[in-house]
C-alpha cells in the first residue's frame, strides 16, 4: 500500500520529475524497450499503471528489491552460519600445520 494517496502523490515534484524522465526516454526508444527498476513494489505497480495511462509503450516496470536489502540478507545469513565454517576452517587448518611439521620432521 502506499504512503500517500494516489492524488497527492500525482502532485508531488518527484512524480513530474519521474513522468517527465519517463516521457522523454519513452519517445527517445521508439520501439527498443527501456526498463524501469522501482525497489519498492507498491511505488512499481503504482508507475506501471501510470505509464500505461499515459501510453509509454516502450517502457517496461520491474520491481526489483533494493540492493542494500539483499546484501543485508547475504550478511546475515554468513552471521548465523559463519561460526561453523569458522571451526571448520580451523580444524582444517590444525590438520594442516600438523601435516607440514611431521613432514618437516622427516
Amino acid at each position: 500500500m502506499l504512503e500517500w494517496p494516489e492524488d497527492k502523490i500525482r502532485k508531488a515534484d518527484f512524480y513530474l520529475d519521474i513522468m517527465d524522465q519517463a516521457e522523454r526516454q519513452n519517445r527517445a526508444a521508439e520501439g527498443c524497450g527501456v526498463d524501469w527498476h522501482f525497489a519498492d513494489g507498491d511505488m512499481a505497480h503504482f508507475f506501471s499503471r501510470e505509464f500505461k495511462d499515459n501510453k509509454f509503450e516502450n517502457i517496461t516496470v520491474f520491481h526489483t528489491e533494493a540492493v542494500v536489502k539483499k546484501i543485508e540478507e547475504v550478511l546475515v545469513w554468513f552471521r548465523e552460519n559463519l561460526s561453523g565454517a569458522l571451526r571448520a576452517l580451523r580444524a582444517n587448518f590444525k590438520t594442516f600445520d600438523i601435516l607440514r611439521m611431521q613432514e618437516a620432521m622427516k
